[in-house]
């Protein structure tokens, strides 16, 4: 598979975690966590107030805490954090407008770094906002399919 970034810094690691044979999400998060210098923690919250926002990034400088709505079914879980983990791979800038909504800042402390994933996003989005977007969705699909590949492709190939 081919990683979706040029950069010379992502690039090694991403292409490393896609062809590892056996990708766990547990060796990515490690692997990610080498990478930024920081622990990762994935949380699962959420209540009303995260009708439309689906997932967050709240980047500090001692940890990077991606939060999923618990009620979303787990494969749609799975999907949000492995977009979060784009952003952290690449090391997207946040999003401020994503900071001002109210379940947000209740997690957002001083010096976070926030991305959320929204259900609908809003008119003035960035050209630039909307790559970095395509850049972590992409990575989320490619780490996804890496994750769940089957053990031994030959039987898998036998089934078409």
């Amino acid at each position: 598979m081919k990683a979706p970034t040029d950069s010379a810094t992502e690039r090694p690691l991403l292409e490393a975690l896609l062809s590892q044979k056996d990708l766990t999400l547990e060796s990515l998060m490690s692997s990610l966590s080498g990478f930024i210098g920081k622990p990762i923690r994935v949380e699962r919250i959420g209540d009303e107030q995260w009708e439309r926002l689906t997932g967050l990034l709240v980047d500090t400088p001692g940890l990077a805490r991606i939060l999923v709505r618990a009620t979303d079914p787990l494969i749609y879980q799975m999907h949000c954090i492995l977009h979060e983990v784009g952003h952290l791979l690449h090391r997207h800038a946040s999003c401020h407008a994503i900071g001002l909504l109210e379940p947000v800042r209740n997690h957002a402390v001083n010096f976070a770094i926030v991305r959320g994933r929204l259900i609908e996003s809003g008119p003035g989005a960035s050209d630039a906002a909307a790559l970095e977007e395509h850049e972590a969705e992409r990575t989320a699909h490619l780490l996804a399919q890496a994750l769940l590949a089957p053990l031994d492709a030959g039987a898998e190939r036998t089934f078409g």
